[in-house]
């Protein structure tokens, strides 16, 4: 019986994963694509421009003294990297990133989760300096 329970919820997280990698719409990363449209991006290097996504958790001022967070916050993270990434296919849907660090919960193991990404920011002072405008 244990068996046949695994078996139907594992099924059930398989659908909820699967219906939920349909692309969400990304109003503030729509708005800066239209605003960054004739930048010229030939010098990034990384294929995330992180002023794509609104910067909710401040990761581009994060201390590197403490080298843990807490989910909620690497979650939030993960969501604004996936935002401001040109090529979303590479990752996994943030949705479907909740669901399976839930479906690990309920298995009683512990997900880790490490972030190592490069990404690309525009210079704060490029208005001032007559780089945009």
């Amino acid at each position: 019986m244990k068996t046949l329970s695994t078996w139907a919820i594992a099924t059930a997280l398989l659908f909820i994963f699967q219906s939920s990698t349909a692309q969400p719409a990304f109003l503030f990363t729509d708005k800066a694509d239209s605003i960054l449209q004739n930048v010229d991006k030939s010098s990034m290097t990384t294929g995330v421009l992180f002023d794509r996504a609104f910067p909710a958790s401040r990761f581009d001022e994060f201390n590197s003294a403490s080298d843990t967070v807490d989910y909620n916050f690497i979650s939030q993270v993960y969501h604004e990297l996936y935002q401001a990434s040109y090529d979303r296919s590479r990752l996994i849907d943030p949705t479907t990133m909740n669901n399976m660090v839930e479906w690990e919960n309920i298995r009683g193991r512990i997900p880790i989760m490490v972030l190592d990404y490069q990404y690309n920011q525009l210079d704060p002072n490029s208005v001032q300096n007559g780089l945009l405008s």
